[in-house]
């Protein structure tokens, strides 16, 4: 089975909903992706922040019940689990382009 456009709109929807106001300005970049069967939540970070990454952790189960309690929303195929991966990158460095998925937030930087 492969994921429709509603699916990764819906998806994105509960990840941004869920989003707001987890967002400081130790967060570079947020990523949506699907992979091995999985939704990921990719998400950069300028520093290692302790309350940023229980954030992060709550957001995920928070897009996790969504997509498990409004099964009607989705395809069997995208009614499964995700998880986090954050990186930590600081500010003099550059953003990894090595991921697909879509861009849900990135933080504007000269």
């Amino acid at each position: 089975m492969t994921l429709t456009i509603y699916d990764w709109l819906q998806v994105q929807a509960y990840v941004v909903r869920h989003m707001i106001g987890i967002i400081s300005s130790n967060f570079r970049e947020v990523r949506l992706l699907f992979e091995d069967n999985m939704w990921v939540i990719y998400v950069c970070l300028e520093s290692d922040n302790e309350e940023d990454i229980e954030e992060i952790e709550d957001m995920v189960d928070e897009v996790s019940i969504s997509i498990e309690f409004n099964p009607e929303l989705i395809s069997a195929a995208a009614n499964v689990n995700n998880e986090s991966e954050i990186d930590i990158i600081p500010k003099e460095k550059r953003l990894k382009h090595d991921k697909e998925g879509v861009i849900l937030f990135r933080r504007k930087e000269t």
